[in-house]
């Protein structure tokens, strides 16, 4: 079965349960303050499981868009994604837990026609009740009905707060050849007795043999049934719903390795068309080398979740969704370039997305030209910050910290040493860096040996900010890069150093135009602009100056906050208890 077929199927059989089929809903979620991304089927639905709007029926199913942050960065992988489709059916206050269980068992058995032999069972530690269904109703032999803790067999809420209750899962046994501890499975009464020990003591204890949560390649999750039967609200307290009810998600990607007999997500006919659209562009071949393979999974998937993103709506920015999408774009753009791709290449790779789903997801096409636009947009912004930036970190930043790696490890690092190295850097990081770093780190130099590694081996918080506020480099890519050369990134530093900025933007907005600023300005020796305002709403006029944070730097990237200093203004400054004029600057 192909992927349309598993999707199709699927809506079909619960339609014949009494089941009223509903289109997804948007990524961007509807009235619901809670989350950024409509993150799993029930989303949609959240008002209905709490009594708060009546549902079209009881019974509802779907195939729902969904986005999750959580694994930007483990995309890559051969099981990470950040966008997929889920496919769901839901009860709201009609059947529960043993209709729940019959349906999955009979699609699974009978229409997807899977073995039931290698078919394994997990339930909440202390779900009697799902237990018994999966032993004596279905007749799941106990040594595949596996129990485990919250962690894994509790699910929700989805945000802040919500419905939520223990979980059964349904896993796919792919073969002992692919697990782990010679294909041993540890039994699931010892399994059970050690999550309980766990759940005394607080303390994770080691597993001896393979099972079904294991993180090896031999199981694969095919369907999450979830028992809604609380809301937790924001403090963590659970309350029982008006009425229990069932929410269920089967990720298609999942099903269609199962179903397809591939080996992972990315052997299926949801991405091979995309991959080789990449293989075209770069000329590589896909599966000859675990480098190029990363790299070529990365810009597949981020292609494919930025082309539904941006075809709800959403558009890169510097806060909230915007900034998820920016993220995902410029990943998959770096890791372009680790292919050879130099150039804009994006949006060759999101016109294979485009007609792979637009059949299901008509907004693909319908908002084809601006999905594209977008992509074209961000692909230059980035490819100033990419100039810029990456040099910096790649030719500066890094040989910088290497370097003190090597005077630790040779005799110890000094303040000397220290700044040996920091006067070395000259060439390769801006002297106005150099004094932010030297600023940063100034009094911080540890004496034991090893926190003296620790110390250079990581990033300090101005560097990181340095590179996102004035070269539009964001941190998580710096963390990344950093990350393949064996080093690490203050990223706690670094919110500071940003909560930091935004407190002086603030105090400098309540100031502009005041005698400090004035000071300020005459500090850094800035000749006062002429004011030409009395006369003129437009003046042609010229650059004397690009403020970032207070220091001169020599120009700015799209989405960077910096002050400007002109010869001549029209703009008349805010002071005196006169708000300041508004306008632009074009040129």
């Amino acid at each position: 079965m192909n992927g349309d077929q598993i999707r199709d199927s699927f809506i079909k059989f619960f339609e014949s349960k009494g089941h009223q089929h509903m289109p997804s809903a948007s990524l961007i979620p509807a009235g619901d303050p809670t989350l950024l991304f409509t993150s799993a089927g029930m989303v949609p639905f959240k008002p209905f499981f709490m009594g708060e709007q009546t549902p079209p029926s009881k019974r509802l199913t779907s195939s729902q868009k969904s986005f999750r942050t959580t694994d930007i960065d483990e995309v890559g992988d051969h099981k990470h994604l950040t966008f997929f489709e889920m496919l769901g059916n839901f009860s709201i206050g009609d059947y529960f837990k043993d209709k729940a269980v019959e349906y999955c068992w009979e699609l699974v058995t009978e229409l997807f026609k899977l073995d039931p032999e290698r078919i394994y069972v997990t339930i909440h530690l202390d779900d009697e009740e799902a237990y018994a269904i999966w032993r004596d109703q279905i007749g799941v032999p106990v040594e595949r009905i596996y129990r485990y803790g919250d962690k894994d067999n509790w699910w929700g809420p989805a945000g802040n707060e919500g419905p939520t209750g223990p979980c059964s899962e349904v896993h796919y046994d792919g073969g002992s050849e692919r697990g782990c501890s010679g294909g041993r499975m540890i039994p699931p009464e010892t399994l059970t007795a050690q999550a309980r020990k766990e759940l005394e003591t607080g303390e994770p204890l080691p597993i001896d043999g393979c099972h079904p949560n294991c993180d090896c390649e031999r199981f694969v999750e095919l369907w999450n049934l979830v028992f809604m039967q609380f809301y937790q609200d924001p403090a963590g307290v659970r309350t029982p719903l008006p009425a229990p009810s069932v929410d269920t998600g089967m990720g298609l990607e999942r099903a269609a390795v199962i179903l397809q007999g591939k080996n992972d997500i990315y052997e299926t006919d949801l991405f091979v068309p995309i991959i080789d659209r990449v293989c075209e562009l770069t000329g590589k071949t896909y599966g000859s080398d675990t480098g190029t393979d990363y790299s070529m999974r990365v810009v597949v998937e981020h292609a494919r979740a930025a082309a539904f993103l941006i075809g709800d709506g959403v558009v890169p920015g510097n806060e909230g969704r915007g900034y998820v999408l920016r993220r995902v774009i410029r990943r998959a753009i770096r890791h372009g370039r680790q292919l050879g791709l130099e150039g804009p290449f994006l949006t060759e790779v999101v016109e294979a997305v485009i007609p792979l789903f637009s059949a299901v997801y008509k907004e693909l096409s319908e908002n084809r030209e601006f999905i594209l636009r977008v992509i074209v947009l961000e692909e230059e912004r980035f490819a100033e910050a990419i100039q810029t930036g990456l040099p910096l970190l790649e030719d500066g930043f890094i040989p910088l910290h290497q370097r003190l790696i090597g005077y630790v490890d040779e005799s110890g690092l000094s303040a000397d040493r220290l700044a040996v190295c920091l006067e070395r850097s000259t060439e390769t990081i801006p002297d106005w860096v150099l004094e932010k770093i030297k600023g940063s780190i100034t009094g911080r130099l540890p004496s034991e040996k090893a926190e003296q590694r620790e110390f250079a081996k990581t990033l300090a918080d101005v560097e990181t900010f340095v590179l996102y506020d004035t070269y539009g480099f964001p941190p998580e890519l710096t963390a990344e890069i950093a990350k393949e050369h064996g080093l690490e990134v203050d990223m706690a530093g670094f919110e500071r150093e940003m909560e930091a900025q935004k407190e002086q933007s603030r105090s400098a907005a309540s100031f502009s135009g005041s005698m400090e600023m004035q000071t300020s300005y005459s500090d850094l020796g800035l000749a006062s602009s002429e004011f030409v305002g009395y006369n003129l709403t437009e003046q042609d006029s010229t650059i004397a100056a690009i403020l970032s944070g207070g220091v001169p730097v020599d120009h700015a990237t799209q989405g960077q906050q910096v002050e400007v200093v002109i010869s001549q203004s029209p703009f008349y400054a805010e002071g005196g208890g006169q708000l300041g004029d508004r306008g632009t600057i074009s040129g």
